[in-house]
Parts: C-alpha cells; sequence; structure tokens
C-alpha cells in the first residue's frame, strides 16, 4: 500500500467514525472507543485541535459523562424544535446545490444513511468514508469532495458544535471534527 493510500484510508476512517459521532448519540461501544487510551495515539495527529480535541475526551470521561448525559446533549444540540445546531450544509451555504450533491453520491453508489438529509455533516462524512471502496482513485475524490463540500462549510458547523455542547464530550467531538477538516487534502 502506498502512502498517499495508506493517508486516505487514515481519513477515510476518521471519517466513519465523525458521522457516527453526529448521526446519532453515541452508544456504549463506541463511547468505549474513543475513551480508550490508546485512542489518542490512533488518532495520530499532534495538531493543537486535535490536542485539545482528545484532552476534552479525556475530561469528558474524568468527570463520569455517561451515556444519558451524552444523549441529552445530543438531543439538546441537534433534534427538537430548540435545537442549537442545524448540520446541514444547505444551513451554512444556502447556495449548495443539493441535485449536483446527490448525483456525486449516485455516481459512488453511495445510499444517504435512512433519516438524514443529503448535506447533513454525518452524510457527508459517511460518503467520504466509503470513497476507498468506490472511487477509482480514492484520494483525489477526497480531495474533490473535501474542497467542492467539507472544506468549505463543516469547520464552522464543527466549531458551533464545540462552543455549544453542554457537555465535554461533545465539545470534543467538534474539536476532533474540526482537526480533520484541517487535514483533508487539497486539490
Amino acid at each position: 500500500m502506498t502512502s498517499t493510500a495508506h493517508a486516505t484510508d487514515v481519513l477515510c476512517a476518521r471519517a466513519l467514525l465523525l458521522s457516527s459521532l453526529l448521526e446519532a448519540p453515541v452508544d456504549a461501544v463506541t463511547l468505549s472507543q474513543v475513551r480508550d487510551p490508546g485512542f489518542a495515539t490512533q488518532w495520530e495527529r499532534t495538531s493543537p485541535e486535535a490536542r485539545r480535541g482528545l484532552a476534552l475526551l479525556v475530561e469528558s470521561a474524568a468527570a463520569g459523562e455517561d451515556l444519558e448525559r451524552l444523549a441529552a446533549d445530543f438531543t439538546r444540540l441537534f433534534d427538537g424544535e430548540e435545537c442549537r445546531i442545524i448540520p446541514r450544509e444547505s444551513a451554512y451555504r444556502p447556495e449548495t446545490d443539493l441535485e449536483s450533491l446527490a448525483a456525486a453520491y449516485n455516481r459512488m453508489g453511495f445510499v444517504v444513511p435512512a433519516g438524514l438529509a443529503l448535506d447533513h455533516i454525518a452524510t457527508e462524512l459517511r460518503f467520504a468514508a466509503g470513497l476507498p471502496e468506490t472511487a477509482p482513485r480514492p484520494d483525489r475524490a477526497l480531495a474533490s469532495f473535501a474542497h467542492d463540500h467539507l472544506r468549505v462549510w463543516a469547520s464552522e458547523c464543527l466549531a458551533e458544535i464545540s462552543l455549544r455542547a453542554g457537555s465535554l464530550f461533545y465539545q470534543g467531538v467538534g474539536t476532533l471534527g474540526m482537526d480533520y477538516v484541517e487535514s483533508l487534502p487539497t486539490r
């Protein structure tokens, strides 16, 4: 495996993890995985955002934030009439062409997860995560998708998540998400 392929695989694995954390409240298995001491070494980044995000996940565990508290914070952030964040590209970029986004998904055989919008951050991250299996040149496909979508809006959304979260855990998820977007390849 080339270093480019390895780097793309690592980025896509991170996208899948972040997608699962932003799609629904964290489950017990995933919470255990991200709280495992080895998780920080698997993230393999030392940017200020990565260090802060990882530290927030450790603080969340030390504070005893449990699944119930995290589910309540997720709901407060993303669901219901009083949600604080609309995690959709079109909320940040009203000019978003949803037909073009749907066409990109269709070209790669990607099916939008049930219950999620085409332009939901979790949908876009899940699409990016699948590129090694669907794109002839995953590195180029990821760079292109990041350029057209994730890099132009997701950092702002993730920063809002980090700032508006009531739990250390989701503050950390937002911060790690910002680190992820920053690590995406450019064209």
